[in-house]
């Protein structure tokens, strides 16, 4: 028993259930919160890493895609970050269940299409020799066809 991943585990707990509660009223800090969910999503606790899949999902669910949507593309197309594979597998993680999520909007999404799309078939990603940046991009690509 670790306190302190017991600690990590009530925290993320709270944050999914902040998102939850405050529901589209969570946009103000969705920017911070996805910068933390990108250190998180790919955790080696298997608990963290399924509870910042649930807090993407939810905010894919809550907050407005023209909000949230051009911030992680932004995210993703920085060029400081194109050279880190982990931050890049763990944006298109984040990405991945944001949009899976989204959909239940689907006329909010159909307007981001053209740059998802762009972005999912951008060579900085598919010619990645990080295999986790090519599992992230095929779990885009599957979740963009889901919705």
């Amino acid at each position: 028993f670790s306190l302190k991943e017991n600690l990590r585990q009530k925290c993320y707990d709270q944050l999914y259930n902040l998102v939850i509660c405050c529901e589209e009223s969570i946009k103000p800090h969705s920017q911070d919160i996805l910068k933390q969910l990108y250190k998180t999503i790919l955790d080696q606790d298997p608990i963290i890493k399924e509870r910042s899949r649930e807090i993407a999902q939810a905010l894919g669910y809550f907050v407005d895609t023209d909000y949230i949507i051009p911030i992680i593309i932004d995210h993703l197309k920085d060029k400081d970050s194109l050279s880190l594979p982990h931050y890049i597998s763990s944006c298109l993680f984040v990405f991945s269940e944001l949009v899976l999520y989204s959909t239940a909007k689907y006329s909010t999404i159909q307007s981001h299409l053209p740059a998802i799309l762009e972005l999912m078939s951008s060579s900085d990603y598919l010619n990645s020799e990080s295999v986790t940046v090519l599992e992230a991009v095929l779990l885009l690509s599957t979740n963009v066809i889901k919705s």
